[in-house]
């Protein structure tokens, strides 16, 4: 088996969406049933919040990065 090829892209969007994932469904749970401190609601809501504007930024990079190339 050879060596994995490196995508740090990709790697790094995998990453992001897995979080996501797991702060969706802890957003949902924090509307559902919510039996922790309202402190520990909080920071998951802006653990969400601030990884959506993460990914935000990421897209941003990745498009001017791509452009940038693509001027030659």
């Amino acid at each position: 088996m050879s060596a994995r090829e490196p995508y740090p892209e990709f790697d790094c969007a995998l990453a992001m969406s897995k979080a996501r994932g797991n702060l969706n469904f802890l957003v949902n749970r924090i509307k559902e049933e919510w039996h922790e401190t309202h402190t520990t609601a909080q920071a998951i809501q802006d653990a969400h919040t601030a990884l959506i504007e993460a990914q935000k930024e990421y897209d941003k990079v990745l498009t001017l990065l791509r452009n940038s190339t693509n001027i030659k």
